[in-house]
């Protein structure tokens, strides 16, 4: 087979298509040679199961124009960066009460946390019982807290504090943070980015992030025997071309392969995950990391945090599950691997400071956010919350900006002038990730 040294633009001509690839040919000639997902051409839809710019272009790359595929894989052991965001509102002082402010008790004469139900921290700040072990893991130095962190969201609304969340920005805007961020990531390989369960959130929307549910559930459509044809078309087709473009197109069914090969084995954890969907999203990332295929950044959603009435036992039972996701999912890396790690969280708004009359909270403002794992300073970080009964929705004021707390944390990971994926931001130190 000769080799050519660039795909060109344009159309892939009729004399240069291997058998399977002519749906759409000037030839006219629909006929496919074995089933699915060739049928009828190549979409993003039928070839690929996750939503990802990567594999959809491996795929109508021969039909259409250049696809502008990302760069060579990464080093083996990279730094991976977690986005654990909470959707409903995370009540932030229930989950990390404020024990040494004399308010916090009068405001919640009900659903208050005390001593007994929490242990301290620092500066007045306690953590519930529900996450010991995980602070034990980790030791003070990796468990982190921010506990009044600021959003720009002012409406209250789930769907507006989100999308103004995931944007980062001051206005809405059509790409989210974490897809900024990415941009400008040295070496980015085909598993960057991950979001495991779930739909691609705003953060990363405008990425080529993939999404999967689990190891078993990445790659192409179809049974096994049209995934091996699909495979062996695009390989050859790609093989005849010396360029980036049918580098990284190589690169990522090698990516795809190297996924496969996992899910053919059981996977050994180190600890053992509790059962339950957030627990097996981290299996699946800390599968990922231990295979260094390259990833760096990975999004799970947690949901269930829109807690205004009855909010105790729920969020009692919402931090026993997070916490054992997250304890399972350290001790799973073991020390090898945990320093390269860092977890952060965040949710669309905190709750009011004081309980409403359902025994619960409504829609705050300032929030709490977790930094864990090897990147973190440990500690309380930023500034305090400001609580009070005034005021028309008794909310705390934030007094760090969340996305001083982000760029930090995308600095950790190496994000080239992180302080530039928020345009709008002026950045200001919060100290909560190592340099």
């Amino acid at each position: 087979m000769t080799t050519k040294q660039s795909l060109g633009e344009g159309p892939i001509r009729h004399e240069e298509r291997p058998v399977g690839l002519h749906s759409g040919c000037e030839c006219g000639d629909d006929s496919i040679s074995f089933a699915e997902p060739f049928k009828k051409g190549f979409t993003r839809r039928r070839l690929l199961q996750g939503s990802t710019a990567f594999a959809a272009g491996l795929a109508t790359q021969p039909l259409m124009a250049r696809y502008a595929f990302a760069a060579p894989a990464a080093a083996p052991t990279q730094r991976v960066l977690i986005n654990l965001c909470f959707r409903g509102g995370l009540d932030q002082h229930t989950w990390f009460p404020l024990l040494g402010n004399p308010k916090y008790a009068q405001l919640r004469p009900t659903i208050a946390e005390t001593a007994q139900t929490a242990f301290p921290l620092a500066r007045g700040i306690a953590a519930l019982n529900e996450f010991k072990d995980l602070h034990t893991t980790l030791g003070a130095a990796g468990f982190g807290y921010v506990p009044a962190a600021d959003s720009q969201d002012r409406t209250h609304s789930h769907f507006e504090a989100m999308d103004l969340l995931e944007g980062g920005m001051n206005t809405p805007s059509s790409d989210g943070w974490a897809a900024r961020a990415l941009r400008l990531l040295p070496n980015p390989a085909v598993l960057s980015a991950v979001m495991v369960g779930g739909t691609l959130p705003k953060s990363l929307a405008g990425s080529s992030a993939l999404t999967l549910d689990r190891i078993e559930s990445f790659g192409l459509n179809g049974a096994d025997e049209v995934k091996a044809k699909s495979e062996a078309v695009l390989q050859k087709f790609y093989t005849q071309y010396k360029d980036p473009v049918a580098a990284t197109a190589l690169e990522t069914l090698g990516a795809i392969k190297t996924v496969r090969a996992m899910s053919r084995t059981a996977y050994q954890p180190a600890a053992q995950y509790p059962d339950s969907g957030l627990a097996q999203a981290f299996r699946t990332a800390a599968q990922l990391i231990k295979a260094r295929v390259g990833l760096r950044f990975v999004n799970i959603d947690m949901g269930g945090f829109d807690t205004h009435t009855s909010s105790k036992g729920q969020l009692h039972d919402h931090a026993a599950e997070a916490a054992g996701a997250l304890d399972a999912f350290f001790q799973d890396l073991g020390a090898e691997l945990r320093p390269f790690v860092s977890l952060l969280t965040t949710t669309e708004f905190g709750r009011t400071a004081g309980e409403n009359g359902g025994q619960g909270t409504d829609h705050g403002h300032g929030q709490g956010v977790m930094v864990l794992g090897g990147g973190s300073t440990g500690g309380v970080r930023g500034g305090d919350p400001v609580i009070g009964a005034s005021g028309p929705d008794n909310e705390t004021r934030g007094t760090t900006d969340l996305r001083d707390v982000l760029i930090e944390g995308l600095t950790w990971l190496g994000v080239r002038n992180a302080a530039s994926v928020f345009p709008d931001h002026r950045h200001n130190p919060a100290g909560t990730f190592r340099k």
